[in-house]
């Protein structure tokens, strides 16, 4: 391909866009002296400045308050929904729109790169690097999708047995499961026969404490004496489950992979871990 020796000087403009984020919040609260609700949902959605690319998260926060004679309660829950379309790649070349525009010849205009693959659906190249990726065959072929749910929740009760000495229960819940797809299309310079990963994850981590607390004033004849005491233990629990697949050589040849590659693997992780802790602070 020929082309004239001068500089492209919208070679930025030419492939990123405006990126854009819109939020919105509706929350509401409501209570009266002993007991306070509050409730919120948040809608974001952000679009990247690479073609394609964005992120969608919505969010759900309710938390309520009570005193009710010696009980105290304070209750929180949290749901996050997270989904990622074509996540860009920020490492090393391959795959890699934002390492091609960056090292791009001076002189090429990104737009005679459109629109990324050739009549026969593979990748348009435009160097004897296969490595640089045409970056209009990445945002328009390439795939890199995610969909998180994620729970937290939190409970803490605390009863006062006396007006100087109390106990309070506390736990947490952190729950969460990712799943994250991976397309390499057929015909990718680096790699011809494209590959596939697709691997979900499924988290959870509870905290549980128990806690007696002290706080005490004390007359001696050297003056006034403050005490403050606490001692308790606490659980922490989590397990992780993985579970993953890759296939490569896709034998059909074509845009969207075909789902019978001819090299595939798979892999399974179930770990599970516990602590317990005891302690006995004062001053």
């Amino acid at each position: 391909m020929a082309r004239p020796y001068r500089a492209v000087n919208r070679r930025l403009e030419d492939f990123y866009r405006t990126g854009l984020s819109a939020r919105n919040t509706l929350s509401i609260y409501g209570g009266q002296e002993n007991a306070a609700v509050y409730f919120s949902v948040t809608q974001l959605n952000a679009q990247s400045i690479v073609p394609g690319s964005g992120l969608q998260r919505t969010s759900l926060t309710l938390r309520g308050t009570a005193t009710l004679g010696r009980f105290t309660v304070d209750a929180k829950a949290n749901y996050v929904n997270e989904l990622a379309d074509d996540r860009a790649r920020l490492s090393d070349s391959p795959g890699n729109a934002n390492w091609t525009i960056a090292f791009l010849p001076p002189n090429v205009d990104p737009n005679t790169l459109k629109p990324g693959y050739t009549e026969e659906g593979t990748e348009l190249q435009f160097s004897d690097n296969i490595y640089a990726t045409n970056p209009w065959w990445v945002v328009n072929r390439f795939q890199s999708d995610d969909d998180k749910d994620r729970l937290i929740g939190a409970l803490d009760v605390e009863y006062r047995l006396t007006d100087w000495l109390a106990i309070e229960g506390r736990t947490g819940l952190d729950w969460y499961t990712l799943r994250r797809r991976s397309v390499t299309p057929w015909g990718t310079a680096y790699r011809p026969g494209g590959d596939l990963s697709e691997n979900e994850w499924r988290v959870l981590e509870s905290n549980t404490d128990v806690l007696l607390k002290a706080r005490h004033q004390l007359t001696t004849s050297l003056g006034r004496l403050d005490l403050n005491a606490y001692g308790g233990g606490s659980v922490r629990w989590r397990q992780t489950e993985m579970l993953g697949a890759f296939g490569s050589e896709f034998k059909v040849p074509g845009s969207s992979p075909s789902p019978t590659p001819a090299i595939s693997r798979h892999s399974t992780t179930f770990p599970k871990s516990r602590s317990t802790r005891f302690t006995v602070p004062w001053r």
